[in-house]
């Protein structure tokens, strides 16, 4: 049954933002249709069984991603007009139907229009949208909220590539894609509709579960307000570039390293089973780094965690061009994955608190252009420097740039004043 802002406002002491970080943390989960570590585990299938050229495959699936980094944008400024839930809902839908899509796969045109909209839909999308509802919830624990939603990420990447391969064993690769569009339809759907509210002011809560004597529903406004900036005025600020700068580093590096991680090992006189453990270790790591981060991010200034971050992503660029050991490419492995469990959380909760929540889709929007845009990029100079010098060195020393340049726009990148305008009423 469909539970109802009455019912829901008369118990006080349920916090219903749990549920609210259920539903994110599924959504979370539910992208892996559209996340390259569901979609490459297709790609020899698609090579091997299709007898498409892996570079061609390959080359559709870069130009479909930088195509659905450049369109995102448009998803949050359908949310911030029509809300959340209709456009999840919306998205669902969809994601379930290009899933069936993809089962039907027969040119590479319908390939390229499969890749794309299911990096549009799944990877963009359900990743951008549950990151705007969070923050109307939670105020005090905004981090905290963050970092369990970003869970289901964690369980999704861990868990799926293992029982995809088990399915292929199975059944055929068409019918995975199917039982995905399905699951979509069938769990991801009804929880969106029935237990999501865009705000706890459609139930007559305050966010963090405070309560009002005030009835929203006979149209008195709630007591407490919120200062916030327009698309327009954000970007004027240097606070939006700044941060911005600092969360496209890192899916610029992780990517090109990743990209290239098996000929990296190799160059270190290691194996491809050395790059895999590697890959393995920044899943290990990130999962307690992530529940860790958001207790103790709550209350810390997000230029401060920005700087950390890059000075921890330096370090483990360092360990990784000095590295002559297993030793130093497992503590590579331990900072780059701790640089990106921490990013997660921080990248969640900047915009809303730097810009607040009135026009968080549209300014969250343009940071993830930048972020797909950065990561479509990010094996390019890994590629061009080797082909030149035979090995990764400079490639390395060049990417170190980004984090030093990351620690000195993040130490003047504090949260703007918002400009003076009558606030916003709850």
């Amino acid at each position: 049954m469909r539970l109802s802002p009455k019912s829901l406002s008369g118990n006080k002491k349920f916090n219903y933002g749990l549920v609210i970080v259920f539903a994110a943390a599924l959504s979370y989960f539910f992208s892996a249709p559209g996340q390259t570590f569901f979609i490459s585990g297709f790609i020899d299938i698609y090579v091997n069984d299709m007898g498409w050229d892996r570079a061609t495959v390959s080359s559709l699936y870069s130009f479909a991603t930088l195509l659905s980094g450049l369109l995102i944008f448009s998803v949050g400024n359908i949310a911030d007009k029509i809300g959340v839930k209709k456009t999840m809902i919306a998205v669902g839908i969809l994601l379930g139907g290009i899933c069936f899509w993809n089962s039907f796969n027969v040119s590479l045109v319908t390939l390229f229009i499969g890749f794309a909209f299911s990096r549009f839909l799944g990877q963009g999308s359900m990743t951008l949208l549950p990151s705007l509802v969070l923050p109307k919830w939670f105020v005090k624990k905004r981090a905290m909220s963050f970092s369990i939603m970003s869970i289901g990420a964690v369980i999704a990447s861990t868990f799926i590539p293992i029982i995809n391969a088990s399915l292929f064993k199975i059944i055929s690769w068409r019918d995975v894609w199917r039982i995905w569009g399905i699951l979509v339809w069938i769990i991801f759907i009804p929880v969106t509709f029935f237990y999501l509210f865009n705000r706890p002011q459609d139930i007559g809560r305050l966010p963090d579960n405070e309560s009002s004597s005030d009835d929203l529903h006979e149209g008195i406004k709630f007591s407490k307000e919120e200062e916030y900036f327009t698309p327009k005025e954000a970007m004027k600020t240097f606070a939006f570039w700044g941060m911005l700068y600092c969360q496209i580093i890192l899916p610029l590096i992780t990517t090109g390293l990743t990209f290239h991680l098996v000929s990296i090992m190799q160059t270190k006189n290691m194996t491809a089973s050395n790059a895999a453990m590697v890959l393995s270790l920044f899943s290990m790591v990130s999962f307690p780094i992530t529940l860790i981060a958001g207790r103790f991010m709550d209350g810390v200034k997000q230029h401060h965690v920005a700087a950390v971050i890059s000075l921890i992503e330096l370090s483990a660029l360092i360990a990784l061009f000095f590295s002559n050991s297993i030793t130093m490419v497992i503590l590579f492995a331990i900072l780059h994955g701790t640089a990106n469990a921490l990013q997660s959380v921080n990248n969640g909760v900047v915009w809303s608190n730097y810009f607040g929540t009135l026009y968080l889709g549209s300014i969250r929007g343009m940071s993830m252009v930048g972020n797909v845009i950065s990561s479509s990029i990010g094996p390019l100079p890994f590629g061009i420097l080797f082909a030149r010098f035979g090995n990764y060195n400079a490639a390395l020393i060049l990417v170190m740039v980004l984090p030093i340049l990351g620690f000195v726009t993040a130490i003047f990148s504090k949260k703007p004043v918002a400009p003076k305008r009558e606030t916003v009423s709850y």
